[in-house]
């Protein structure tokens, strides 16, 4: 914060002569104390507008797009069924086709498709 040395004698020139010069300074930092957390509190709020309008931005974004979000981390072949598969496969041994060939996967499906597989395991691990 910049120090208002015009406040700061403005204080000091109108101080009584029982006031010394301490009391006056300390004043001053009470003012400048004050007026910084008023600017923080001001900080505050434009922050909180400001995240505000983002998330309405981003909300409005995903509106416009209709939700739908790729994961460049899962692919689709071709198949009816369990047809999404994780980038490390290049080809569904099923229908044939192949990762470079085949779209990114939704990512609203690519996590059903996680949770399914998770839970698979977890009863193939309690057997």
């Amino acid at each position: 914060m910049i120090i208002d040395t015009e406040k700061l004698r403005e204080y000091i020139s109108h101080r009584d002569d029982n006031v010394n010069f301490n009391t006056c300074s300390m004043k001053y930092l009470n003012f400048l104390e004050r007026k910084a957390m008023e600017d923080f509190q001001l900080i505050c709020k434009i922050e909180k507008l400001y995240d505000k309008e983002v998330l309405q931005k981003e909300q409005k974004k995903e509106g416009d797009l209709m939700d739908i979000i790729l994961n460049p981390n899962y692919w689709d072949c071709e198949c009816e069924s369990d047809y999404i598969h994780p980038n490390t496969d290049k080809k569904c041994n099923r229908c044939g086709a192949l990762r470079e060939e085949q779209p990114e996967s939704r990512k609203d499906e690519v996590i059903d498709y996680v949770n399914k597989k998770s839970v698979l395991i977890i009863q193939h691990r309690q057997k």
